[in-house]
C-alpha cells in the first residue's frame, strides 16, 4: 500500500551533465557493495520520482522485477527539510534505516527482494528518485579456492552415501539420498533465476556447487520452490465423556 505523489520517468529530465557523473561514481561503489565483480556492468534505469507530503508513506513491500536483468533498486533522496519519512530496509534479520538531509543527497541501494518501507512523513516533503539497477553481461562470481571445492565435494559425497533418517517411527527401510537441495538466500522470479544473475553470496555458493557437480559427475539445476509444512491433529474431545454442569 502506497500513499505518495509520483512523477514518471518520462516527465523527468536533468539539465546538468554533472548528475550523470555523480551517478556513475555511485554505481562503481554499488557494484562492489552488492558483490558484483569484473565481467558485469551495472546500469541505473530511472523509474520515477516520489514526493511524500505530511502523512504519506509506503508500506512494507518488495520490488517487482521491472526489467530483464534487474537486480535491485537505487533510491536517491534529494535534499529537503522534513521529519519522519524514515526509509527502512530489512533482509534476513538485518535492518538498515536511513533519514534524509536538508543539504545532502542520500543514496541507498538494495536487492529487489529486500523488504522495505517509507515511514509516514510528519512535517515537510520527502522527495526521492528511484532507479532500477540492471546487470548487463551477467554476474561473474569470484574464483572459489580449489581446497574449498575439494572439501565441499567430500561433504556432498558423504551425504549421498549415508542412509537418510527414517521418515516415521517404525520405518526400517532407509536409503541414501539421490539428490541434494540447497536453498539460496535471495528470492528470484521465473525470468530472473539464471546462473548469470544470482545475487551476492548466492553467486559464489552456486559456482562452488557447480564445480562440485562437475567433479562428482552429477547434474545441477536452478529451480523455484514453494515450501509447505503439513501437520495433522487429533481431537481428544470425542474420545472421552464430557459433562457440562449448570
Amino acid at each position: 500500500m502506497r500513499d505518495t505523489w509520483e512523477v514518471p520517468a518520462s516527465a523527468i529530465g536533468f539539465a546538468s551533465p554533472r548528475w550523470q557523473a555523480v551517478l556513475d561514481r555511485a554505481l562503481v561503489r554499488i557494484d562492489r557493495e552488492l558483490g558484483l565483480t569484473a565481467g558485469a556492468s551495472l546500469d541505473a534505469q530511472l523509474h520515477n520520482l516520489l514526493v511524500y507530503a505530511p502523512g504519506q508513506f509506503f508500506a512494507v513491500h518488495q520490488d517487482s522485477e521491472k526489467a530483464d536483468g534487474m537486480l535491485g533498486t537505487l533510491v536517491v533522496t534529494l535534499p529537503s527539510k522534513f521529519t519522519g519519512g524514515e526509509f527502512v530496509v530489512s533482509h534476513q534479520g538485518q535492518t538498515l534505516r536511513a533519514r534524509g538531509s536538508a543539504s545532502r543527497l542520500g543514496l541507498l541501494a538494495f536487492y529487489a527482494d529486500c523488504h522495505h518501507e517509507v515511514r509516514p512523513v510528519k512535517q515537510g516533503y520527502r522527495v526521492a528518485l528511484t532507479y532500477n539497477l540492471i546487470a548487463r553481461g551477467g554476474v561473474q562470481p569470484g574464483e572459489v579456492p580449489v581446497q574449498d571445492i575439494s572439501a565441499l565435494a567430500s561433504t556432498v559425497q558423504t551425504f549421498w552415501q549415508t542412509p537418510a533418517a527414517p521418515r516415521w517411527s517404525g520405518d526400517t527401510e532407509t536409503e541414501a539420498p539421490d539428490r541434494l537441495v540447497y536453498l539460496l538466500d535471495h528470492q528470484y522470479t521465473q525470468s530472473g533465476l539464471t546462473w548469470a544473475h544470482l545475487k551476492g553470496a548466492d553467486a559464489v555458493r552456486a559456482e562452488a556447487l557447480r564445480k562440485v557437480a562437475e567433479r562428482l559427475d552429477a547434474e545441477i539445476f536452478l529451480t523455484l520452490a514453494d515450501v509447505h509444512e503439513t501437520w495433522s491433529a487429533e481431537d481428544d474431545w470425542q474420545e472421552a465423556d464430557h459433562w457440562d454442569y449448570a
